[in-house]
């Protein structure tokens, strides 16, 4: 697998997500 994959930084892109969410609803 390359290390350069869309579908990887995709996954990290809705994972970072994800964790902005998780920290607005729990300050």
């Amino acid at each position: 697998m390359p290390t350069k994959n869309p579908t990887a930084k995709h996954s990290e892109k809705w994972k970072t997500l994800f964790f902005h969410i998780s920290f607005l609803f729990n300050p």
